[in-house]
């Protein structure tokens, strides 16, 4: 392009100095040639502009981390005059286009129209744009080209995986046996609650004969109260010091949760969760349509909590008396969490789950003052996956 412009005004001042010196109709008639050809040119791309279509979709617009959907763009030329020089640009930042050649100029006949279908795969969580970011279109000489910038992107809601919890072991599975074959053994002799059927609950917990009684199907909460129910405490303080860091660390500490809560649901372990989204929020995560609530709030969720950890653990401390297990995941260890978790949470077995993409010797001494404590550390590993 540089270089087609240098001969353009080469080219000119040729012409001018021909013209100037030897007058004539030729050689004025090549000067003023020489002038139209750049304003032509941008007069083309003005056109291409105005006359230019496209449209971009994605199948769904709300799908899982690392998912690959299907999505199709198309460019159409609505114009009377040849297009060519047409280069579509796509956003980078956080997906990618599978199958298609980003270096093409496509080239549309008047009337035409172009339809690609690909794959559209999100690498991050979280709400923001995908697809077409730009188009740059070039004139036929390859003097100017000028970007065109998409207004209607494409929007989608990118919720994180759910992957196998690595450190299960930190909730004790036989006590929770226990207390259920201890509730089913008493459960003649206790004043059983009951609430309304939600669709998830377990069969297995219907109160058929408090349902006959109201005419619809009633659920037991006497196993809610007996079995060992473990609280998830979520620290959505603002992470990490730079974007892309920002961005592991927050689907990393989401992951781990959703890998706890989805643990508890296939163990059948009561379990809430606890964190600071607009105001402390608790959670009911047992049946599905509370465990498909707080997935899907997961996807747009931000990291700007009022509430640092140790004071989310303070909020949080009036449900100590019916949890046997308290799950913390953060980014921080710090001496008022040690002290809170030290004082306030003694009868209670604690996990925390630090979620960093580094490790110092800083973060091992802290480390170190948690575990001569009693209180159970686990290092979890925000890393950019290949």
């Amino acid at each position: 392009m540089k270089r087609n412009a240098i001969i353009l005004i080469i080219v000119i001042i040729c012409t001018g100095i021909f013209a100037s010196n030897y007058g004539g109709t030729i050689p004025y008639a090549l000067f003023y040639f020489s002038l139209l050809v750049p304003l032509m040119s941008f007069i083309y791309i003005l056109i291409v502009l105005n006359f230019f279509r496209f449209h971009q979709e994605a199948a769904k617009k709300t799908f899982v981390k690392g998912e690959t959907v299907d999505y199709f763009f198309s460019l159409s030329n609505d114009s009377f005059i040849l297009y060519s020089g047409i280069k579509v640009n796509f956003i980078h930042k956080k997906s990618y286009i599978i199958g298609v050649d980003e270096e093409k100029e496509y080239c549309l006949m008047p009337g035409e129209r172009e339809a690609i279908y690909t794959k559209l795969c999100c690498k991050y969580r979280g709400q923001y744009f995908a697809g077409i970011e730009y188009f740059t279109v070039t004139d036929y000489l390859n003097l100017f080209n000028i970007k065109y910038e998409v207004t209607s992107q494409l929007p989608v809601t990118v919720l994180p995986r759910i992957v196998e919890w690595k450190d299960a072991d930190v909730i004790e599975e036989d006590k929770d046996e226990k207390k259920v074959m201890f509730s089913q053994r008493q459960e003649e002799r206790l004043d059983v609650q009951v609430r309304k059927y939600s669709n998830g609950d377990p069969m297995r917990h219907i109160h058929w004969k408090a349902s006959a009684r109201t005419g619809q199907l009633m659920t037991r909460m006497h196993y809610a109260t007996l079995k060992m129910q473990v609280m998830i405490l979520i620290d959505l303080s603002t992470v990490g010091s730079e974007e892309m860091e920002k961005i592991l660390l927050e689907d990393a500490i989401l992951e781990e949760t959703l890998s706890v809560g989805n643990y508890c649901n296939k163990k059948k372990i009561p379990a809430f969760v606890c964190f600071d989204y607009y105001g402390y929020k608790k959670l009911s995560i047992n049946t599905y349509n509370e465990w498909n609530e707080f997935y899907m709030l997961c996807g747009k969720i931000p990291f700007e909590s009022k509430l640092n950890n140790h004071e989310l653990c303070t909020e949080s401390k009036i449900w100590i008396k019916d949890v046997s297990n308290v799950i913390i995941i953060t980014n921080n260890l710090n001496t008022n969490l040690y002290n809170e978790l030290k004082y306030g949470y003694k009868e209670s077995d604690v996990c925390v789950l630090l979620v960093v993409n580094k490790w110092e010797d800083e973060d091992k001494s802290k480390m170190s003052l948690f575990i001569e404590s009693g209180i159970n550390v686990r290092v979890i590993m925000a890393t950019e996956e290949k």
